[in-house]
């Protein structure tokens, strides 16, 4: 499936240390509006790493309202799931790049 057009967001990882819980929340509730035709026949999981701003009730209460589950990832744990991650979401990331670009050019 994809997403429309209207409804892409695409985060410049630079200036992700800028994000507040209010951005992490409204990204959700977007993403919860654009998967909300997928969610009768799928679940959603989210997963972030234990950041504080990710950690506010603001942002559990829009993963909530979105219906999507929060998995948390302890900082301990990325040395071990960086090469996971590498390997298996390369590929998507490549496609969601060349989709962003096509929609964006």
């Amino acid at each position: 499936w994809r997403l429309p057009r209207s409804r892409w967001y695409w985060s410049d990882r630079r200036n992700s240390a800028s994000l507040g819980s209010r951005d992490i929340a409204g990204i959700i509730k977007a993403l919860g509006q654009a998967i909300r035709d997928l969610q009768d026949t799928h679940h959603f999981i989210l997963s972030l790493d234990t950041c504080p701003a990710h950690l506010r009730k603001r942002v559990l209460h829009a993963a909530s309202t979105a219906r999507i589950h929060l998995m948390y990832i302890p900082a301990s744990l990325t040395a071990y799931l960086q090469p996971c991650d590498a390997l298996l979401f390369a590929g998507l990331r490549r496609n969601i790049r060349q989709e962003y670009e096509k929609l964006s050019g």
